[in-house]
């Protein structure tokens, strides 16, 4: 994540780079929209959303194998939360809904189609959010939740995280340096014992260095307001855009829970 935010301070000449943030905000929105909406087992719609984020992703500035590799990152966490879905009966009014059963252990067809589908709408959701994070500079962003009217607290958070994560990478660094030089030729189980203990020290020295941040800005005069000198540019290919993938979702949506 802090490479991420390192990455996305650059404004570079590629094509989506040079479009508004607006544009990129409020199109990143719609694709998050449509992967939360979409019905369940419709396959040739997720498909296309994921051979439009792959064109997207062709005329940004980070390679492919880039977003591949953050998904991956985060994949494990979405595995973890959906892997128990199989073994349980998530549509109850299908019959003979069991494909596999032994003893106490059952695999259901309707479990298998909500893991697949929830980890499907997760990796575009976590797709399309990343597209925006590496495509758009913070500073852009925060100018961009002011235009469009988006409540102050959510702006201070915005502004509060995209400065508090660089603490929690440097906290790490600090924890980890000093285990590694504590720890040589330990066994498996005395280092999971002590990265346990370890844990809790690292949680409340965030806590602690959080309300040191927080106070740091207080003490600088933040009441609430976000300033910022980004100039926006809003210009007729982002109103095509915007329109077009306003026309893409309204007609979507109509096709699917109004036409019978």
């Amino acid at each position: 994540m802090v490479k991420i935010l390192h990455n996305n301070q650059v404004h570079l000449n590629c094509a989506l780079c040079m479009l508004d943030p607006r544009t990129k905000l409020i199109s990143g929105f719609i694709w998050i929209l449509l992967s939360v909406f979409i019905p369940s087992q419709r396959y040739p719609e997720f498909t296309g959303i994921f051979i439009w984020l792959y064109i997207i992703i062709l005329i940004s500035h980070q390679p492919f194998w880039f977003y591949i590799k953050n998904i991956l990152k985060i994949y494990p966490m979405i595995f973890f939360m959906t892997f128990l879905l199989p073994f349980n009966q998530t549509n109850l009014s299908q019959d003979a809904d069991i494909i596999y059963s032994i003893k106490f252990l059952t695999i259901y067809q309707s479990g298998i189609q909500s893991f697949i589908d929830l980890n499907v709408r997760s990796i575009l959701i976590f797709t399309s959010s990343l597209i925006i994070i590496t495509e758009t500079p913070v500073r852009a962003i925060l100018k961009t939740l002011t235009i469009l009217h988006v409540p102050k607290w959510i702006e201070a958070i915005v502004i509060y995280m995209q400065r508090f994560i660089f603490i929690i990478a440097s906290e790490y660094r600090r924890m980890h340096l000093s285990f590694e030089a504590r720890s040589f030729n330990i066994s498996l189980a005395a280092k999971a014992k002590a990265v346990a203990k370890m844990s809790g020290v690292y949680f409340s020295r965030l806590i602690d260095r959080s309300e040191r941040l927080h106070l740091a800005m207080i003490s600088r005069g933040f009441k609430g307001e976000i300033y910022t000198r980004y100039k926006l540019n809003w210009r007729f290919i982002d109103l095509v855009i915007v329109f077009v993938h306003l026309v893409i979702c309204l007609l979507l949506i109509y096709r699917w829970y109004f036409i019978v």
